[in-house]
């Protein structure tokens, strides 16, 4: 590519980035008015963004373009091949193939550097751990089920936490927080049981279908519920609603799934 036209394209690349001064793009914009073969480029190059980010719901990382002319550069020095026609009012082949190795280079740094989620029922046990172990603080320690509730509505919580007296089964509410949870808010409250057993529910918007395949699927009072161990972590997940409930402990699995099907309500 030689200079003027690598110039050409780092200039349009440049406006379609939001890069340049109001006076370079003013100029530039002259400049378009009167050279064809610079508007057919701008337009490719705008086409294959927009197909990029419709492709990948990833914006195009800054200068990715420029690295891969760069590196063409070097293979036509050695080689030789097609050059951009400024002249002609078309876009060369040479420039296809930067693009199509644009959205090749994109899909690639989506899928390799992009983190994989980490699977639900594996971060409700972490939170469940870090409970046990003083890790995961509560904002506020209550057994008031009225005045947690009213805390999550200042906190932020748009819908219903539904937060239960368990008394009767001898859990004692402990106080609950606002969190995250696979980048949802989320409210978590915890009871106190016998022989001190923790038990916490979290309760998000969500669906069933987000959770993994499991084998140990449950149905009591027209709930199903889903059925999951952790290493010594036990949850139960069922749906209420817009809302999925989770409950979560390190005790016995049966007494867990005994005490979902009790606080669960069928909405």
């Amino acid at each position: 590519m030689n200079p003027q036209a690598r110039a050409l394209s780092e200039r349009l690349q440049a406006y379609l980035d939001g890069r340049l001064s109001d006076a370079q793009r003013v100029a530039l914009e002259r400049e378009l008015a009167e050279n064809a073969a610079a508007r057919s480029e701008l337009d490719a190059l705008r086409r294959v963004s927009e197909a990029a980010r419709r492709a990948l719901a990833e914006p195009v990382p800054e200068g990715l373009l420029d690295r891969i002319r760069g590196t063409l550069d070097v293979e036509d020095r050695e080689s030789d091949e097609s050059r951009v026609d400024t002249t002609s009012g078309g876009v060369s082949r040479r420039f296809w193939l930067v693009a199509a190795a644009a959205v090749l280079g994109l899909a690639l740094l989506t899928f390799v550097l992009r983190p994989s989620p980490e699977p639900l029922p594996s971060a409700v046990a972490q939170t469940m751990l870090d409970y046990e172990r003083g890790r995961f603080a509560l904002e506020l320690v209550t057994a008031d089920v009225a005045e947690l509730e009213r805390f999550f509505g200042r906190r932020g919580i748009r819908f219903s936490t539904r937060v239960l007296d368990l008394r009767m089964m001898q859990f004692e509410l402990v106080g609950g927080t606002v969190h995250e949870l696979a980048g949802r808010p989320t409210v978590a409250f915890a009871y106190s049981g016998p022989a001190g057993l923790q038990v916490l529910c979290q309760m998000y918007e969500g669906s069933l279908d987000e959770l993994p395949p499991t084998a140990d699927i449950r149905s009591h009072g027209g709930i199903e519920f889903r059925v999951f161990e952790v290493g010594r972590v036990k949850l139960a997940f069922w749906r209420e609603g817009d809302l999925i409930c989770v409950l979560a402990s390190t005790g016995d699995l049966e007494g867990l799934v005994g005490l979902a099907f009790a606080k669960a309500m069928k909405v």
